[in-house]
């Protein structure tokens, strides 16, 4: 009986464990994204100083965008003088929709992850914020300006 209840135990150890690496949420993903906006705010300060100005978007430009300019270099003028590349969301999906985007008029920027999973996190960070147009539709990083974009 003792054995039993051991194993029995045991069981549900390796249950529970297994469940939490499987139901485990995808905050990495928020995490990324926040690395990848500190990374990108930084070097558009950076490129401000430097140029006078923002980079100037021609629409809501992005990896794979619906809205703007879509490519690899998605924010023009930061590679490689700033960042030695543009990142694009952690979810690796090629959806247009489910991207980071950037706009900018080159007085302010917008720079926002679209159609997240994890905007709840975003609502007491004080790095990144929830989107105050798309709600907890997206989040991101902006000048105060830009923030009903």
């Amino acid at each position: 009986m003792r054995y039993a209840l051991e194993i029995i135990f045991a069981l549900i150890l390796v249950l529970a464990l297994a469940g939490k690496l499987l139901l485990v949420p995808e905050t990495g993903h928020f995490v990324e994204r926040k690395s990848d906006f500190a990374a990108l705010g930084q070097a558009l300060e950076k490129y401000r100083q430097d140029h006078g100005a923002y980079p100037v978007s021609t629409g809501w430009d992005g990896y794979y965008t619906p809205w703007g300019q879509a490519g690899p270099d998605w924010i023009k003028g930061l590679v490689p003088g700033y960042v030695a590349h543009l990142p694009y969301d952690p979810r690796g999906e090629s959806v247009p929709t489910r991207q980071y985007f950037y706009k900018s008029d080159g007085t302010d920027y917008k720079l926002i992850a679209h159609h997240v999973e994890d905007c709840d996190k975003a609502k007491n960070d004080p790095l990144v914020h929830a989107d105050p147009v798309r709600d907890c539709f997206a989040y991101g990083i902006w000048t105060e300006n830009a923030a009903a974009w």
